[in-house]
């Protein structure tokens, strides 16, 4: 009933305004208020759930890796058990994870934002068109509650993905350092890094996901009550993308929407990161799709229609000049300087490319495990593992000890021949 009304009392502001000779549509004036409360709710929940991701991590792999490092570069009968024990951490550190954050806990908060979402937005919704219709609207439809249904669904599933390629990310950045022989301090310096990708993945989700469900409902409000046209505007500041820029106080049908970067059917709100917003066209209430489609259309011929360009006064043909006497020595100067200074980088490049020609060479060539040979100006070295050592020789006598093969190599470098 108060739908009804809402459409009776725009048809009559039509009728005043065009009796006055007023053809401008009606509409909100400001766009449709973005939920951005809910959105910072709903980036807290996610942030909890890449907190406890991390959590699990520490708490059993990390826990273990030293234990783990240890064991695969140690040689004894255990130096094939380490995968395994990988493998245990792994799995483990997926149930405590699973412990917390399951998939009840997920969507108990997908459906807590989605209400939000959609109750912020009726009331905007509403709020928007009262205040120029003075008429309350009911704006909660089988198809609003089907939209926001489809969307937790997506959610959950987004949530699910974000906490699985975290793990499978966590455990190629681990079994990737154990088989390299890298340090613990480098593979927490590479776990961090993939932390804070899952952090800003995060908030990406939670924005986007709301100004996606906003557009949404907010399309679907309007087609309930049968707006037919709303006006797309832009948050007016650096961060706007050009193709969204271009769009801006456009009028557009939410049947066909705009076509944005190759898209068509595009609503403000649902490209990725999206904050643009949407302004209903009152007035479009009760137009037909024809007459929809002939008034964007004639908009957009008049935005496309080119203005005609001033006509440019003729430049003066600039005078030719002819160098004097003293400006042709000044040139002769320079360019001589000129060719002086490629001379002398010329000069340094050949001496750079000598000096690297007689630079040692050390080249490194693996026997098999435990024995490598490094060759250097002719002269071949023997490396042999002895326990957790290396032992450096040369023609059968032994030279020195090193903790590593690096280390071993970095001395063979530095023995005078």
């Amino acid at each position: 009933m108060a739908n009804a009304r809402f459409v009776q009392e725009v048809q009559k502001r039509k009728e005043r305004r065009k009796a006055r000779g007023n053809d401008a549509p009606i509409e909100t004036g400001s766009p449709i208020s973005y939920p951005r409360m809910v959105e910072r709710d709903y980036e807290k929940r996610l942030l909890r759930f890449v907190r406890e991701m991390q959590s699990a991590v520490k708490s059993v792999v990390m826990a273990r890796l030293p234990e783990i490092m240890r064991q695969a570069r140690a040689q004894n009968e255990r130096f094939d058990t380490y995968p395994d024990d990988l493998e245990a951490a792994f799995n483990q550190m997926r149930v405590v994870y699973g412990e917390k954050i399951n998939e009840e806990v997920i969507s108990e908060t997908v459906s807590t934002t989605a209400s939000a979402v959609d109750s912020a937005n009726a009331s905007a919704f509403s709020a928007k068109l009262s205040a120029v219709t003075g008429v309350n609207v009911v704006s909660n439809t089988p198809s609003i509650k089907s939209a926001v249904q489809v969307w937790a669904r997506q959610n959950v599933t987004l949530i699910k993905t974000l906490g699985e390629e975290h793990f499978k990310d966590i455990e190629r950045i681990v079994t990737d350092a154990v088989e390299r022989g890298d340090s613990l301090k480098t593979v927490t310096r590479s776990i961090v890094a993939k932390t804070r990708a899952s952090r800003s993945r995060a908030k990406l989700i939670a924005r986007d996901q709301v100004g996606k469900l906003t557009a949404n409902v907010t399309a679907r409000r309007s087609a309930d009550l049968g707006v037919k046209r709303f006006r797309w505007v832009t948050s007016l500041d650096d961060r706007v993308r050009a193709s969204h820029r271009a769009l801006n106080g456009k009028i557009f049908s939410y049947k066909e929407g705009a076509e944005v970067d190759g898209q068509s059917g595009v609503l403000p709100g649902e490209p990725i990161n999206c904050r643009c917003a949407i302004v209903p066209i009152i007035s479009s209430v009760g137009e037909s799709e024809a007459d929809t489609r002939k008034k964007v259309a004639s908009q957009s011929e008049a935005t496309n229609k080119p203005k005609a360009k001033p006509k440019a006064k003729p430049k003066a043909k600039p005078k030719a000049t002819r160098p004097t006497n003293a400006r042709l020595e000044a040139l002769r100067a320079r360019n001589a300087e000129i060719q002086k200074e490629t001379e002398e980088i010329n000069n340094r490049v050949r001496k750079l490319k000598e000096q690297l020609r007689s630079q040692d060479k050390t080249i490194v060539r693996r026997l098999e495990k435990g024995v490598a040979l490094v060759e250097r100006n002719g002269s071949v070295f023997k490396l042999s593992k002895s326990g957790p050592q290396w032992d450096i020789s040369i023609g059968g006598k032994f030279l020195v000890k090193a903790k590593s093969q690096k280390e071993a190599i970095n001395l063979i470098k530095q023995i005078k021949l």
